[in-house]
């Protein structure tokens, strides 16, 4: 009888193009991994908790260079493919400390999403298969960037709820790709209260710590 030999499953890392080879718990337990293990050490995750107003929050990675360089190709260059590169490392643990949770992307102004072909929040979360609804609705073009630290306090003016959901007694995860002051979090988690939300948590694939410093000069700070 001839045997014959087996080769290793590979896949291609979603950031370098190198094969991944399936040789660790991890990959065992998820399907499809797309990310290499080299890749994931430079995204360096940290798992961080927080807490924005009394919601409990968790952020995935360290806001360094690394990931923003990957945020900015994904997010402004659109290199849709890296919609897998920040969460699907870790989509079976979340799906199951998510589970019975409502996914609510922190929403962006319609006709961005229009012009880039896709919303870039919705599209990272959607690996996690959990119900997700668009709820939120930013009713203004009105970009963070260009608000001081005060300004951006202000952002809550321009979301409004979609009355035609109902999410009275339903547990709520807001998700957002970068938390830097926390306003958008402040303005939606007000909202979802008001809206009858049982529990809400946070997850977010990162958080950027701001210094007194950075807080005043925030208008002059390039940040995605």
């Amino acid at each position: 009888m001839q045997l014959v030999k087996l080769k290793k499953q590979t896949h291609t890392c979603k950031s370098c193009f190198k094969d991944i080879r399936y040789n660790s718990f991890h990959s065992l337990i998820n399907s499809e991994v797309m990310i290499c293990d080299d890749c994931l050490y430079y995204a360096k995750p940290i798992f961080k908790d927080f807490r924005i107003d009394g919601v409990k929050g968790l952020a995935i990675y360290e806001y360094n260079s690394y990931i923003r360089s990957k945020m900015f190709t994904y997010k402004i260059c659109e290199d849709y493919e890296l919609k897998d590169f920040f969460l699907a490392p870790y989509k079976l643990e979340f799906s199951l400390l998510y589970f019975g949770y409502i996914v609510v992307p922190i929403p962006s102004y319609k006709l961005d999403d229009e012009r880039r072909g896709y919303n870039h929040v919705i599209e990272i979360f959607k690996c996690l298969k959990l119900q997700m609804i668009t709820c939120l609705i930013k009713t203004e073009d009105i970009k963070q960037k260009l608000l001081n630290y005060d300004e951006r306090q202000e952002i809550g003016k321009h979301f409004k709820f979609d009355s035609s959901f109902n999410i009275k007694n339903q547990k709520i995860l807001l998700v957002d790709d970068v938390i830097t002051t926390g306003a958008s979090m402040k303005a939606a988690i007000k909202i979802l209260k008001e809206n009858g939300a049982k529990k809400i948590k946070i997850l977010s694939i990162c958080k950027r710590e701001l210094s007194d410093e950075e807080k005043k000069h925030l208008k002059n700070v390039s940040i995605l």
